[in-house]
């Protein structure tokens, strides 16, 4: 899961560059992505379209909790309009600890997120009927 950490951040900062919610977007799509495939090697059957496409989803969608954070990290290294009214109205103090709540709240969030989703999947495809589940357990054979 760190590779996947590492990827998923590696894509969010290049793609950062043409917009900060992008590079949320990205991140988290490929940290929901790698999430499911990390779960998928104790649960095989999570390897569906449907189940792929979901946890990619949610990664993504929740990953915008991110973009507050993207937003103040790029006002540090870019100027524009918002960056020029948070450097007018807010101390060097107060920027670097809002960098710091909202980085630690926003993986909180994504973690959350995807993890309830994770939760929510495997315990579905345990309820799934299987081709063997009542093999053993008629009374009666028939055949």
């Amino acid at each position: 899961m760190v590779v996947v950490w590492v990827v998923a951040f590696a894509a969010a900062y290049v793609i950062g560059h043409v917009g900060p919610v992008l590079g949320c977007l990205c991140g988290g799509f490929i940290g929901g992505f790698g999430l499911l495939l990390c779960s998928a090697i104790r649960y095989r059957r999570l390897l569906s379209v449907r189940y792929v496409r979901g946890a990619s989803l949610v990664g993504a969608v929740s990953a915008l909790a991110f973009a507050p954070w993207a937003v103040l990290y790029e006002d540090s290294v870019h100027t524009n309009e918002f960056s020029m009214w948070i450097y007018l109205h807010l101390t060097t103090e107060f920027k670097a600890e809002a960098q710091t709540v909202a980085l630690v709240v926003a993986f909180a969030i994504w973690q959350a997120a995807g993890g309830t989703y994770l939760y929510k999947i495997v315990r579905d495809i345990d309820k799934e009927a299987r081709p063997d589940d009542s093999a053993g357990l008629t009374i009666v054979r028939l055949s």
